[in-house]
């Protein structure tokens, strides 16, 4: 089981939490042969728990409390990140939930706020990109580990049944 561990990044804007989480892994094929992209992810928010509890925290625009909940990756050639699509939307008023809709003049602000606190979350914890792929790789070792004892414990079955049935074939044969 991996263990997230939360980081603390605290801007003018506000307060946010980042959850580093396993990294993407994109495979393709070239002319060169095959290949892979590692894309490091985090989860952003202003919610400590990561959870849908809109009165813990929230930042401020204009007067009004806004939470938000991003899920990021990471382009490691560009160092720019790139935001994923969210059904429940990534910036929500506070404590209502009603979703920012992305052409309110409050969403580019609030997508500056998060630009702002990612770019001291990587000034704070540069290895972030080295923790998500390493997250991947222990997801893969722990998931292949697990289908393997699950094919040693099938292979144990069927020998067992071949076992009973060369008993019935060797009674057979007395």
């Amino acid at each position: 089981m991996i263990e997230y561990t939360t980081h603390e990044v605290e801007t003018e804007t506000g307060k946010y939490y980042v959850r580093i989480l396993a990294a993407e892994r994109k495979t393709y094929t070239t002319e060169g042969g095959p290949g892979e992209d590692l894309i490091p992810r985090v989860q952003l928010s202003t919610d400590p728990k990561f959870g849908d509890d809109l009165t813990l925290d929230h930042v401020k625009v204009r007067g009004r409390k806004y939470a938000i909940e991003e899920y990021l990756t990471y382009n490691r050639t560009r160092k720019t990140w790139h935001f994923e699509s969210s059904y429940r939307g990534s910036f929500r008023s506070a404590p209502q939930g009603k979703k920012v809709d992305f052409r309110a003049k409050t969403w580019d602000v609030l997508r500056v706020y998060v630009e702002e606190a990612l770019a001291e979350f990587a000034k704070q914890y540069p290895d972030f990109e080295r923790e998500s792929i390493a997250q991947l790789f222990q997801y893969k070792v722990s998931h292949h580990q697990s289908k393997a004892e699950s094919l040693r414990r099938e292979a144990r079955g069927r020998d067992a049944q071949a076992d009973e049935w060369q008993a019935r074939l060797d009674e057979m044969g007395k």
